[in-house]
């Protein structure tokens, strides 16, 4: 794998470069500042594999190299890990809103890092494959209603929007967040309403238009205080905001969330969506799966919403709610949550299991059964 390694600090870069040289066999290219490394990027024949980029740097700082790398051709799907020992908060958003793929921090854990790469590019394969897909199926059906297809049930990519990173991004940068303070954050989930998820559902630049809109408006209403959001599917985007909106109830925030939405629609000459907003959930402290549970409390938050506005989606839920549970239709997203949770469990139980404390611990615990 060809990879593109920038940081302003010579004893990182070769002690990192040496490493990723020897223990993957990687082509390691080191490049000293964001200013070689856009050179770098220039005068290649091929396009990198991936990029592993600090943060803090002079002159132009990893943000923007990421935002560069991007506008570059063949890069545009291409793993970008960021590297810093900063804590903060806006940071990690800024870099994942600018395209970053994942995140490290600094010292570097090298043992851990062949893996994060990995993973960063098995996710650039899936994400430039399902591009592909979406671009040979979307010239073929643009603007064309097929009633077969529901666009607005996977997790698609929504372009254009600041502060909206795509669905593993989101997890990753979840990921990160629970390493670091966060009491004051919280999530909160956002639906576009039954009825005019149908009317979007009609073109496929009508969906995409919808989407857009309805990520700027949560972008000025909801997110002025800092924070992300994605798409997840099935009309419903979710928030994490890095400060709680608990003194502003909910019935006021649906309010001006629509009222702004309603704005930009005029402004765009669009037609505007409505848009339904769940309770704010905590974060809290705890681990990853935590912060998964507390994501997908709030998509339920959202669909309660749902089902008081009197959607058919939600009447529906809520018929389903006197049925056994083995037969009820869960949300998209509360599955994929689920499965995140069970992965990481899996991932941590294996990261264990590869320890050389391993068989210690096991004793540690004294017989079972």
């Amino acid at each position: 794998m060809k990879v593109m390694l920038v940081d302003d600090d010579p004893i990182a870069l070769d002690l990192v470069a040496h490493f990723l040289g020897i223990a993957t066999h990687h082509n390691v290219n080191a490049a000293p500042s964001a200013v070689a490394a856009l050179e770098a990027i220039s005068d290649a024949k091929d396009p990198y594999d991936c990029f592993l980029c600090d943060i803090k740097m002079p002159d132009m700082d990893g943000i923007a190299l990421v935002r560069e790398i991007r506008q570059s051709p063949g890069h545009e799907h291409t793993p970008i890990v960021m590297m810093t020992a900063s804590q903060e908060m806006q940071e990690l958003g800024q870099a994942f809103s600018a395209g970053a793929t994942d995140y490290v921090s600094k010292p570097v854990d090298l043992h851990d890092l062949p893996r994060r790469l990995q993973a960063a590019q098995r996710l650039a394969l899936d994400k430039a494959w399902q591009s592909q897909q979406a671009g040979r199926s979307g010239e073929a059906r643009r603007d064309v209603y097929d009633a077969g297809k529901n666009w607005f049930q996977d997790p698609v990519p929504v372009r254009g929007v600041e502060g909206l990173i795509d669905y593993v991004e989101f997890e990753n940068y979840l990921r990160q967040l629970v390493r670091k303070p966060r009491a004051r954050l919280s999530t909160v989930a956002v639906r576009i309403a039954d009825e005019d998820r149908h009317s979007a559902m009609r073109s496929l630049s009508g969906f995409e238009a919808a989407l857009t809109l309805v990520g700027d408006a949560i972008r000025g209403a909801l997110l002025t205080d800092g924070g992300v959001m994605s798409y997840r599917g099935d009309g419903t985007f979710l928030c994490i905001l890095e400060r709680r909106m608990k003194l502003w109830p909910s019935a006021d925030r649906e309010t001006t969330l629509n009222a702004l939405c309603q704005d930009i629609a005029e402004e765009r000459s669009q037609t505007p969506v409505l848009l339904l907003v769940g309770q704010e959930v905590p974060l809290g402290q705890g681990a990853y799966a935590d912060a998964l549970d507390a994501l997908a409390t709030a998509v339920l938050s959202a669909e309660a919403r749902s089902v008081a506005h009197g959607d058919v989606y939600g009447q529906d839920m809520h018929a389903r709610q006197q049925r056994p549970r083995s037969l009820m239709r869960r949300h998209p997203e509360e599955a994929r949550l689920e499965k995140s949770a069970y992965s990481d469990l899996l991932t941590s139980l294996m990261d264990d299991r590869n320890d050389d404390r391993w068989p210690n611990r096991l004793n540690s615990r004294g017989p079972t059964g």
